[in-house]
């Protein structure tokens, strides 16, 4: 309870106000517990919001299926939707490629149906075009039943993004979060 006292005592000293924990690997509803407990003890000084992690496909569908979407009218404290890891197999990085199959397309627009479907905002990992675009096809299919524009779905450290995807990505209103990891590195 102390340190996440500290931090957020810390980042409002630096005049930050809200924060946006887009989960990844091993973070967890539970990681989040220490928060949640500032805010029902009105204590918690900085907004914080988050998205949760699914390694697998097969429980992340039956939670979609089951659930309405994150929502309420928590200002301070909540979950927003699924990130940064959306489907674990399609999750590339600038130095390495996820492998296309049929059988991963198929399971991914399984997913992105049931999150438009069930109005789930999505936050995820996608590096580069190749990704992007393979994505950006199972994602423009779930568009025709349920419009993703609401959504405001998110491709994350998008570093190596182009045009042709861009512009995709602008049609169904995403959003590009981009990585500070090419400046940093001093390349792609």
């Amino acid at each position: 309870m102390a340190s996440a006292r500290a931090i957020t005592a810390e980042l409002n000293r630096v005049g930050i106000t809200a924060v946006l924990d887009v989960g990844g690997g091993g973070r967890y509803k539970s990681g989040y517990k220490v928060f949640k407990k500032l805010r029902n003890e009105n204590n918690l000084t900085v907004r914080t919001f988050y998205t949760m992690f699914h390694p697998k496909a097969k429980k992340l569908l039956k939670k979609l299926k089951e659930n309405s979407p994150p929502s309420g009218t928590d200002t301070f404290y909540r979950l927003i939707g699924i990130g940064e890891t959306f489907y674990r197999p399609l999750h590339d990085n600038t130095f390495r490629k996820f492998k296309t199959s049929g059988k991963h397309a198929a399971k991914l627009l399984e997913l992105a149906r049931a999150a438009a479907g069930t109005e789930w905002h999505i936050h995820m990992h996608a590096t580069l075009d190749e990704t992007g675009s393979h994505v950006l096809d199972n994602f423009e299919r779930a568009n025709r039943a349920t419009p993703l524009k609401p959504l405001r779905w998110v491709f994350a450290h998008l570093d190596a993004v182009g045009p042709k995807n861009l512009a995709r990505m602008k049609k169904l209103a995403m959003m590009a979060a981009i990585h500070s990891r090419p400046t940093i590195q001093d390349r792609l």
